[in-house]
């Protein structure tokens, strides 16, 4: 039987396409949204926080920390260069980028602290809702959007890469 072999994509292109699909969900339109009795507001930077930090995390599925690395560093040169073209640099040193980190601290804080796995997924994209949205959802629909928001966008984009890297259809050398 003849094997047809995927063809290989550039490191690069898997994080920019990975890093498309994640800011084309509408975080506001999770499940559970529907139950906010007021349209809710989306603070864009705190939603660019949250969803670096959940790429960041799904791009930490391949086997070697070199191409972790090289994946990560990536990311954050597309996040940067798509920040800058709204922030002016000054904004970027002020705001942008203390921002983006503390929201990384306080979120790897949250999802590696203790208890259940589940509950700290769920606890953590609580926290970035609460963060990026100005309605407080009710229970259940705030784990719901919380739970949501974890698969559409880190493990969904986490599965992915692996199944690349596994198929060797990513090309790290570029």
């Amino acid at each position: 039987m003849f094997w047809r072999r995927r063809a290989r994509k550039s490191y690069r292109d898997v994080v920019e396409d990975l890093a498309a699909e994640a800011f084309a969900v509408d975080l506001l339109k999770l499940p559970g949204f529907e139950t906010a009795t007021v349209e809710p507001m989306l603070n864009t930077l705190e939603g660019v926080a949250a969803l670096n930090f959940l790429l960041t995390r799904a791009l930490a599925t391949p086997q070697h920390e070199v191409h972790i690395q090289l994946a990560i560093t990536h990311l954050q040169l597309v996040l940067i260069d798509e920040l800058a073209e709204s922030y002016s640099p000054q904004e970027m040193v002020d705001l942008v980028i203390p921002l983006l980190e503390r929201r990384h601290t306080e979120y790897s804080k949250l999802l590696n602290g203790d208890g259940a796995p589940g509950d700290r997924i769920i606890d953590c994209g609580r926290t970035m809702i609460e963060n990026f949205c100005d309605v407080s959802l009710a229970e259940p629909a705030m784990s719901l959007a919380a739970g949501a928001l974890f698969k559409f966008v880190a493990i969904d984009a986490g599965r992915k890469v692996r199944e690349l890297d596994a198929e060797k259809a990513i090309d790290w050398t570029e």
